[in-house]
């Protein structure tokens, strides 16, 4: 299998470049109802419901597994999002830059992501 060598654009925004106060690079801007119902964001993990903090799945021998705290939760959902991500980049320049970029936006609270392997001209 190779790797990506396509360029892929994951987020383009229309407003100016680094403008951190355009509406589109806000967090929290959108209720839980707009998210389940209109991009249809109703299970996004194996393992936690991101909006209870229970077990994803109701069934009777879950029923008694409380739920756990929201930085828990947080931490649960990267993690299975970081070990689901790991096919997409096992291989090839950007061998583990996926894993990175997670791992910041989990811990750097909104500062820029900054990788050498996407200060090139192959990587736009």
């Amino acid at each position: 299998m190779k790797g990506i060598d396509k360029k892929l654009i994951i987020f383009t925004t229309k407003k100016r470049f680094n403008d951190r106060n355009v509406d589109d690079m806000q967090s929290g801007d959108i209720d839980v109802n707009t998210l389940k119902t209109h991009y249809h964001l109703g299970q996004v993990s194996t393992f936690i419901d991101w909006t209870t903090f229970g077990p994803s799945y109701k069934h009777p021998f879950t029923s008694s597994i409380p739920p756990v705290s929201r930085e828990r939760a947080i931490a649960m959902l990267y993690d299975e999002l970081r070990s689901q991500s790991y096919v997409f980049s096992f291989r090839g320049p950007y061998q583990g830059l996926i894993i990175d970029l997670f791992n910041h936006m989990q811990r750097n609270n909104g500062r820029d992501y900054q990788h050498p392997t996407m200060n090139n001209e192959q990587c736009l």
